[in-house]
C-alpha cells in the first residue's frame, strides 16, 4: 500500500467520531457550521439503551479495563493508577457507564 493513503488509528477515530457527530447534529436539526474546536472536545457523543431487565440507561460504548498503562513496562502488574484513573474518569465524564472488567 502507498505510504500516502495509510491512515494511523488515531487519525481513524478521530474522522470517525467526528463523523458521528456531524450526523448527530444533522438529525438534531442543528448547523455543521456552528461546532467550534472547544465544542467538539467537550462533547459527549456515547448513546445508551435501555436495559431491558433492569431499565438502566447503558452506554454503547463500553470502556475495557483488561490493559490499563503501565508505570514500568517490564513489570506488568505495575499498573499506572493515577494515568488509569484520569482515562475512567474521562471516560466517564463523557457519559461511558458501562466497564468491562472481566
Amino acid at each position: 500500500m502507498d505510504s500516502k493513503n495509510n491512515i494511523t488509528r488515531r487519525s481513524a477515530l478521530k474522522y470517525l467520531g467526528m463523523g458521528t457527530l456531524g450526523a448527530i447534529t444533522i438529525f438534531n436539526g442543528v448547523s455543521c457550521t456552528k461546532i467550534d474546536k472547544d465544542t467538539l472536545q467537550n462533547a459527549t457523543l456515547v448513546v445508551k439503551r435501555k436495559c431491558k431487565v433492569s431499565e438502566a440507561m447503558i452506554s454503547l460504548l463500553g470502556f475495557g479495563c483488561m490493559r490499563f498503562p503501565l508505570s514500568d513496562p517490564a513489570d506488568r502488574t505495575s499498573i499506572d493508577v493515577e494515568h488509569s484513573t484520569k482515562m475512567v474518569d474521562y471516560a466517564i465524564s463523557k457519559g461511558v457507564n458501562f466497564f468491562d472488567t472481566a
